[in-house]
C-alpha cells in the first residue's frame, strides 16, 4: 500500500507542474520534489508485485518505472542510438542532484555518468515524447554520495534518425535529421531548392591554421542544411 501511495503522489505532483524552478525545466520534466519530501526514500519493492504500468527495471526493486506522460509514434531506441532526452535527479529528500535539458545522448556511451545504465534500460521501451520517473535504490544511482537514493525524471525529447549516405557506406558522410519536415515531396535530382547551409568551422581553422594545413580538420567538417522551399 506504501507503494501505491508514493506511485499516486508522484503521478499527480508531476501532472501539477510544480517543483524545483529551472527556466524551461518545466515544460519537459514533471516537479517531484514535493514528493520525494513528503514520501522519503523510495519502498522496497517484491519483484512481481508491482502494477501492470509499473515496471521493476532490473528485477530487483533497485529502480523502478513509473510512467508520467504518454509518447508518440512506434519507434522506440536501440542501444547506439542518438537521441534528444531531458532528465531531473533529485534526492529523496527533493534536493536537486543534477538536471539536463535537450541533451544529445547516445545509448551505451555512458556520457550520463552513474546514471547512463538506469537510463539505457528506462529509454529502449520509451517513445519520443514519452516521460517517466525512476525510483532508485543508490547502487543505481549516485552510490554513497546520495546514500538514500535518487528520483530521477527522464523525458525521451526526441530519436535521431541518423544514416550513412556515403557513396561507399563507409560512413565518410553521415546524415542525422535535426528536425522532420512536412508533408510528403521532396527534390528529384534536378529540381530547383532554397536552402540554408551553415559549415562549423574546424577546430584547426579556429585555432589560428590555414586551410591549407588543414585539410583533415575541413574534412571533418559539420554541415547543417535546411531545406527551405521545393521548386518545380
Amino acid at each position: 500500500d506504501a507503494l501505491f501511495d508514493f506511485v499516486g503522489a508522484m503521478a499527480v505532483v508531476g501532472t501539477m507542474g510544480g517543483g524545483i524552478e529551472s527556466a524551461g525545466l518545466d515544460d519537459h520534466l514533471p516537479g517531484l520534489d514535493s514528493a520525494c519530501s513528503k514520501f522519503g526514500p523510495p519502498p522496497a519493492v517484491a519483484p512481481g508485485s508491482l502494477p501492470e504500468e509499473v515496471a521493476d527495471l532490473f528485477g530487483d526493486g533497485g529502480v523502478i518505472k513509473t510512467p508520467v506522460r504518454e509518447g508518440f509514434g512506434w519507434r522506440t531506441p536501440r542501444p547506439g542510438d542518438e537521441v534528444l532526452l531531458s532528465l531531473r535527479a533529485l534526492t529523496t529528500d527533493g534536493a536537486a542532484i543534477e538536471e539536463r535539458l535537450n541533451d544529445e545522448y547516445t545509448l551505451g556511451s555512458g556520457s550520463l555518468g552513474p546514471l547512463s545504465g538506469v537510463c539505457d534500460r528506462a529509454l529502449v521501451s520509451m517513445k519520443a515524447g514519452e516521460g517517466v520517473s525512476l525510483s532508485c535504490s543508490q547502487e543505481y544511482s549516485y552510490g554513497e554520495a546520495h546514500a538514500g537514493g535518487a528520483i530521477v525524471s527522464l523525458t525521451l525529447d526526441d530519436i535521431f534518425d541518423v544514416r550513412d549516405i556515403s557513396f561507399g557506406r563507409d560512413k565518410s558522410i553521415v546524415k542525422k535529421v535535426l528536425k522532420k519536415g512536412e508533408g510528403y515531396r521532396t527534390p528529384r535530382e534536378g529540381a530547383r531548392v532554397r536552402l540554408r547551409v551553415r559549415v562549423a568551422e574546424p577546430a584547426a581553422l579556429a585555432d589560428g591554421g590555414s586551410p591549407s594545413s588543414s585539410s583533415a580538420a575541413v574534412a571533418a567538417a559539420v554541415v547543417d542544411a535546411t531545406v527551405v522551399e521545393v521548386g518545380a
